[in-house]
């Protein structure tokens, strides 16, 4: 009796490994070794199968690993189109505004703008206190006012007839008729300017201080220099500049 191969080579492999691994050991009679490929048949064919059915198997479960991994790369595709991309908004330009400088502030209006001195009035009509002791006198014989403190010499103010626009325009006091040799620059003060003139022989020096009240010139004026043997302190100018500013509008 011949046995048909199922499934070929293959079957023909399996069947030699079965006999073989259980025929060891054991010695069958002829009748069972005629019997013996059907009855291995059932046990061949079982084999087979559950070897199909892993591969089958293994297969399913390869095919559902990749199922997994794809459905897996979807959501993270998915997920990834959900991020919130934030995009920066376009700087937006500083907007300068320009702060209009204040308008400068036009100075006060001098009330006595209009104001004429009167030299017939006693002290022309100023106002006039002591200074560091000098203490002021209205001077009638000469019209004028005059500031005095012991061992000084005498400080004088005079009303000028015009505007006086340099030391060479004052009529009266010590530059009355006086040639000068030197002049030093005007220094301006809070009210007016003064300077320091030398006589023409060298040996006298003077101060001298401007300043105009209203539509009126007012001239200072003293010496600040010793002939041999005065002992008499010089007055700085920082001092005299105080007295002769101390005359002011009634």
């Amino acid at each position: 009796m011949t046995m048909t191969a199922v499934g070929g080579s293959e079957f023909d492999r399996r069947l030699r490994e079965l006999v073989q691994s259980r025929g060891r050991g054991r010695i069958y009679s002829a009748p069972m070794m005629r019997l013996r490929p059907f009855l291995l048949l059932p046990c061949l064919t079982a084999s087979l199968f559950a070897c199909d059915s892993g591969k089958t198997e293994a297969k399913t479960e390869a095919k559902k690993a990749e199922a997994k991994k794809a459905e897996a790369k979807k959501a993270d595709v998915k997920a990834e189109a959900k991020v919130d991309v934030k995009v920066a908004e376009p700087t937006k330009p500083e907007v300068t505004t320009a702060v209009p400088e204040p308008a400068a502030v036009p100075p006060p209006a001098d009330p006595h703008a209009d104001l004429v001195l009167d030299e017939m009035k006693d002290w022309y009509g100023l106002k006039v206190a002591e200074v560091d002791g000098w203490k002021p006198s209205w001077e009638a014989d000469t019209v004028g006012i005059q500031w005095s403190k012991p061992g000084q010499v005498d400080v004088s103010m005079a009303l000028n007839a015009k505007p006086i626009e340099k030391v060479e325009d004052i009529e009266s006091g010590f530059m009355a008729g006086t040639t000068l040799s030197k002049q030093d620059p005007p220094t301006k003060t809070a009210k007016g300017w003064y300077t320091i003139v030398t006589t023409d022989d060298g040996k006298s020096q003077g101060f001298i201080y401007v300043r105009n009240i209203g539509k009126s010139w007012l001239a200072c004026d003293t010496l600040v220099s010793r002939s041999e043997g005065d002992d008499r302190p010089v007055v700085p100018p920082e001092t005299l500049v105080r007295i002769c500013e101390s005359a002011e509008p009634a």
